[in-house]
């Protein structure tokens, strides 16, 4: 069977022992839409162009065309099915072991009744995460207070030496020292809007090492993948800087971990989008103690934050 493969966060949901969505799709295991699926090739390629800068700006044009055209079809809520390629024609080795299958004329013992050969052995399950994604895919209150959003004042921007797409940013967030960021933003948030704001900061993340610098955080933003619109998370001007993010109703978590692991950061990232033009989890406002952190103008209602 023949699918194409999503790797990581949106695709972690789907296949968290790790197979492959196709493995999943094609067993029958996994039951996604054309638009669900459309939605993960597309994250995928965000992911890969923001983070990584590994993407060229073809591929995620063509993610993005790709899933426009798919949720104006009349058939997206139809299911993904795959679809098998011819048989592959027996090589030399698959000959040989046909041959040494059949019973020999020289009357030697067939080759069929030999003892089947020791099965390779199983890889070891990987050692538990911080805490499990349920079943489903989808973000508890409990996975969200394991991460550590802060409000960050940005010092300073500049785009990294020898590259169109990456923003080597240095925050302040109540720190002895500074944050260092490396953000895929440069073609879509000019300096000028970074530089002297507040942004809504992730800093409990691996630290990631981009284009050979290391970013020690990262910077939220709203993304729509109809239009390809990314503006940045906007906190309250009044927010203390260094002040941590919370959902309306509860209040600051004392449950934040050192450092998250994908098993919990990829669903609670999956369930932070635009509602009512604010951010939210699962649909619940993202706040500090002056008020709600709000997307910016213009986003569309559902744009995913990541």
């Amino acid at each position: 069977v023949q699918f194409p493969t999503i790797s990581g966060g949106d695709a972690g949901r789907w296949c968290p022992d790790g197979k492959g969505l196709g493995h999943h799709i094609a067993s029958g295991s996994v039951q996604l839409t054309k638009l669900e699926y459309a939605k993960l090739k597309l994250a995928d390629a965000r992911r890969k162009f923001w983070w990584y800068g590994i993407c060229a700006d073809a591929e995620l044009d063509a993610a993005r065309a790709h899933y426009k055209k798919v949720s104006e079809s009349p058939d997206r809520d139809s299911p993904v099915e795959a679809t098998t390629s011819a048989p592959a024609k027996p090589g030399k080795a698959q000959n040989q072991n046909q041959k040494q299958g059949s019973k020999p004329k020289d009357g030697k013992k067939d080759a069929s009744k030999a003892k089947p050969a020791k099965e390779a052995a199983k890889p070891k399950p990987k050692p538990a995460n911080n805490a499990p994604p349920p079943a489903d895919g989808s973000a508890t209150v409990e996975m969200f207070e394991k991460t550590l959003f802060k409000v960050a004042h940005v010092i300073s921007a500049a785009p990294v030496e020898n590259s169109d797409k990456l923003y080597l940013c240095q925050l302040e967030v109540g720190e002895d020292k500074p944050r260092q960021v490396v953000t895929g933003l440069q073609k879509h948030v000019a300096v000028n809007e970074l530089e002297g704001h507040k942004v809504m900061l992730i800093l409990n993340l691996k630290t990631a090492r981009l284009a050979g610098i290391n970013s020690e955080a990262m910077i939220m933003c709203s993304d729509d993948p109809k239009t390809g619109v990314v503006k940045l998370v906007v906190p309250p001007q009044s927010a203390a800087i260094g002040e941590q993010v919370f959902l309306e109703g509860g209040e600051a978590s004392t449950s934040t971990v050192k450092q998250l692991k994908s098993a919990v950061w990829d669903p609670v990232k999956a369930a932070l989008f635009v509602k009512g033009g604010a951010a939210t989890f699962n649909g619940t406002p993202l706040r500090v103690a002056s008020g709600p952190v709000m997307a910016a103008a213009g986003v569309d209602e559902g744009a995913p934050i990541k």
